[in-house]
């Protein structure tokens, strides 16, 4: 959970341009460790400071407990999701505790949910999640927040930890992607290729083509696909799966 950032901000990804951080950071994500940090409070609506900008890392901005966008955070497209971070009691420096404000006060609201989340979802699976899996469900399941700031009505995921363990205890959904050419049509082929898209990681989907099991291949986190040469015919093909 990093508070910290440098004076240069940036509207997309600034691996290329900040490359120590993109380093450290992909070596730690490489071992499945999470990194939270905060955008920034210089009150950009297309901005973000270093090293939030950084790909692997889950960028935090910061609300009003009325979920209002706060007039200070820093936001836009890479912007993960945001957090309460308004008048937030926390520890003090030496002993007590303080009141303060700002991203730096929203990020541990996301660190600790990344946290929890992972020992929720280790308890019923046996299995850690991976940072992808767990940012993705605080974005899918988080409460909409409109920054009317710009004028552009941006919208952003306000972390709702509650809906994600609910959607992390969910089945996953799978959707086809139907081969050419598709039903009532015909055309002269030698292989036919399958893709599946699912809302969550999947553990080894299998296709079932005409009564024989193919292993499906990933092209990345979330779509699958299989490749089958079947003669002339009628053929049925169903989809297994588990996240």
């Amino acid at each position: 959970s990093m508070s910290l950032g440098g004076s240069t901000q940036y509207s997309s990804e600034c691996d290329a341009y900040e490359k120590s951080y993109a380093t450290a950071v992909n070596s730690a994500a490489a071992k499945n460790i999470s990194i939270v940090a905060a955008a920034g409070n210089a009150g950009s609506t297309t901005s973000i400071n270093a090293p939030a900008c950084v790909h692997n890392v889950t960028s935090v901005g910061w609300t009003s407990k009325s979920d209002t966008i706060a007039s200070s955070s820093n936001a836009g497209a890479t912007i993960d999701v945001v957090a309460p971070g308004s008048s937030i009691v926390s520890a003090a420096l030496g002993s007590g505790t303080a009141t303060n404000s700002g991203t730096s006060m929203a990020t541990p609201h996301v660190a600790g949910a990344f946290a929890l989340l992972r020992h929720f979802y280790f308890s019923l699976s046996g299995k850690w999640l991976s940072n992808d899996d767990v940012e993705r469900s605080l974005r899918v399941t988080g409460v909409t927040v409109t920054d009317t700031r710009s004028g552009v009505n941006n919208n952003y995921p306000r972390i709702d930890v509650q809906a994600a363990m609910i959607y992390l205890n969910s089945s996953p959904l799978i959707s086809y992607v139907i081969p050419t050419p598709g039903n009532g049509n015909a055309t002269s082929q030698t292989n036919i290729t399958i893709n599946i898209t699912s809302d969550k990681q999947l553990s080894t989907p299998v296709l079932e083509f005409n009564n024989v099991n193919y292993t499906m291949n990933m092209l990345n986190s979330t779509n699958y696909f299989a490749s089958v040469v079947p003669g002339d015919g009628l053929y049925n093909y169903r989809i297994f799966a588990n996240d």
